[in-house]
């Protein structure tokens, strides 16, 4: 789990004199909350309450006054695009592990009545970077490969000429591909550290006259 989101929620505790219900100015509803700890029950998460996600969401965004949505919920809204973009490509073989909380993280993602209004300014995104973050130590390596299966895909497909959307190249087209690319890079690397041409052991065969 990310040490930002891990150090601002964690551990439970039983003390909570000055409690926290709002994110944003968005007062969080106990129902809303209930509901979305069912979601980071699914990803084997544990749950969260109302002070735990407001103190959070002041540990991502510490000024209130702040207009630019933080850079931790940026970079899960990317992980997010990607998530959604891997279930809907037909040429990649989802890893059956991976396909749940995926599907999880896709689901929540389209749910219009979740914790926080997407419309919300700065921090309305920040349930949604939530969830992807819960569900990243089950997907994380699966989006990585992903996205390196849809870089080679193009480099393939440019090669033949061929339309991307149209190329058939699969799971196994693509870990052929990578083992081929990685026997190139170590090739290139054992050239890098010797000669082409044998040692004459004494003074070069070839002379400037």
């Amino acid at each position: 789990m990310n040490a930002t989101f891990a150090n601002a929620v964690l551990p439970l505790s039983p003390v909570r004199p000055h409690r926290r219900f709002h994110v944003g100015g968005h007062a969080l509803r106990p129902e809303a909350v209930a509901a979305f700890n069912r979601v980071l029950e699914r990803l084997g998460t544990a749950p969260l309450d109302e002070d735990q996600i407001a103190s959070f969401s002041r540990a991502v965004s510490p000024r209130q006054d702040a207009t630019a949505v933080p850079a931790w919920i940026l970079t899960h809204m990317r992980d997010a695009a990607a998530i959604r973009l891997m279930l809907g490509d037909p040429g990649w073989d989802l890893l059956e592990r991976a396909a749940d909380p995926a599907h999880v993280v896709s689901d929540y993602l389209r749910d219009h009545a979740d914790l926080i209004p997407d419309r919300l300014p700065v921090l309305g995104r920040l349930d949604d970077a939530i969830v992807v973050e819960a569900a990243w130590s089950g997907i994380g390596t699966e989006v990585i490969d992903y996205l390196d299966y849809r870089r080679l895909r193009r480099l393939e497909a440019a090669m033949r000429g061929c339309d991307e959307r149209a190329f058939r190249f699969g799971r196994t087209d693509w870990e052929e591909a990578r083992q081929a690319e990685a026997a190139l890079v170590r090739h290139l690397r054992e050239v890098g550290t010797r000669s082409y041409l044998p040692a004459t052991g004494g003074r070069g065969r070839f002379r400037i006259n």
